[in-house]
């Protein structure tokens, strides 16, 4: 194997341009925690049909790391946002009853932790509701149509030229389709109208930006007080004040 360029390399990944007998593949290698990605990836790779996801060819457990091996997509044409938008329903569409033991159901209730764990950081407006209150503050998100949710999407997880590829799939989990769309949308503070034919209605799009605000803390949270010694200061201030954002927008 020949290594011939690193891709992307952070505390808990690293991601590799290798050459195997003339073919190039990607060799990643992530923190053992995280060994559900290789096996969601090679979950979709074989059931999804019209979304195509990067075959793993092997994968190897190490000391500290999983190193796994896949296709090589060579292209990353440009992907506008309707372009985005257009992948990811087919995705939802596609895996609206792909449950596997390798995707965890993200319910109200397990929204309510990452909620408890990241208090700290969230404004007023939103800390101080009661259980029941969030109940029925976000029932239009976790209401709305279930799949398997990519996590992390935007359009750097989008690779290949005619054929494009959904990559990156260490996030992923089974619940509402909106949050990618939150996801997607939330930094933007604009709302173009003909995004919402796929989403629905401007405040269930908000509402899932705020959820998935604070399913970010509590992954900055998570690697603050396990993995990375860095304080994650400016990212926590950030996402604060996004979600500060986002409940002003509601009214």
């Amino acid at each position: 194997m020949k290594i011939l360029k690193i891709l992307h390399e952070w505390p808990l990944s690293k991601v590799e341009l290798v050459e195997i007998k003339g073919e190039k593949y990607i060799l990643k290698s992530i923190h053992k925690d995280f060994i559900n990605e290789v096996y969601m990836q090679k979950f979709l790779e074989k059931k999804c049909e019209k979304i195509r996801i990067p075959k793993v060819h092997w994968m190897k457990k190490e000391d500290k790391n999983i190193v796994f091996l896949m296709d090589y997509i060579k292209g990353r044409a440009k992907v506008s946002i309707n372009d985005s938008l257009r992948l990811i329903s087919k995705f939802h569409k596609e895996t609206s009853n792909m449950k596997s033991r390798y995707f965890r159901n993200y319910d109200f209730n397990e929204f309510y932790k990452d909620f408890l764990k990241v208090k700290k950081h969230l404004p007023k407006k939103l800390k101080d509701r009661s259980k029941s209150e969030l109940r029925i503050f976000l029932k239009g998100v976790f209401a709305s149509q279930k799949s398997v949710v990519h996590g992390d999407f935007g359009k750097d997880q989008i690779i290949g030229g005619k054929n494009r590829y959904i990559i990156d799939l260490g996030k992923s989990f089974y619940g509402p389709s909106i949050l990618d769309y939150g996801h997607l949308f939330l930094k933007d503070r604009r709302i173009n109208r003909k995004s919402l034919t796929y989403i629905g209605t401007r405040e269930t799009l908000i509402k899932s930006k705020i959820v998935v605000g604070v399913i970010t803390l509590s992954w900055l949270e998570l690697c603050k007080k396990k993995y990375i010694s860095y304080d994650y200061k400016k990212e926590l201030k950030e996402y604060e004040d996004l979600l500060k954002y986002n409940l002003e927008a509601l009214k």
